[in-house]
C-alpha cells in the first residue's frame, strides 16, 4: 500500500499541473468572453471533488492505511473548506454570467 501511494503521488504532481494549466485557460476564456458554460463545468468539478473526498473518507476506515501515509485531519478539513468556498464562488459566477446574458438580451434583443 505504501509503494502504491508513492507511485500515485508522483503521477498526481503531473495531473495537478495539467489541471492548473487547463483551469487557467478556462479562466482566461471566461474573463475575455463571459458565458454560463464554464461556471457550470466548474460547479460540476467541485461537486465531484466533494463527493470523492467524502467517499475517500468513508473508505479510509475500511482499508488498512498506515497512519504515516494518511493525511492529517487539519489538511482534510482545510480541503473541505476550500471546496465549499470554491462551490459558493462558482455558483456566484454562474449567477453573474446569467444576469449578464439577461442584460445583454434586454439591451440587444436581435442578437
Amino acid at each position: 500500500m505504501a509503494g502504491m501511494a508513492g507511485t500515485i503521488a508522483g503521477v498526481m504532481v503531473y495531473v495537478a499541473g495539467g489541471m492548473l494549466v487547463l483551469q487557467a485557460i478556462f479562466g482566461l476564456v471566461q474573463w475575455f468572453k463571459p458565458n454560463r458554460v464554464i461556471p457550470v463545468l466548474f460547479i460540476l468539478l467541485v461537486a465531484i471533488g466533494l463527493l470523492s473526498s467524502i467517499s475517500g473518507l468513508a473508505m479510509t476506515s475500511q482499508t488498512d492505511v498506515p497512519a504515516a501515509i494518511a493525511a492529517p485531519l487539519w489538511f482534510t478539513v482545510l480541503g473541505f473548506v476550500a471546496l465549499i468556498i470554491e462551490l459558493v464562488l462558482h455558483i456566484a459566477g454562474f449567477r453573474g454570467a446569467s444576469k449578464l446574458a439577461q442584460l445583454n438580451r434586454a439591451e440587444f434583443p436581435n442578437s
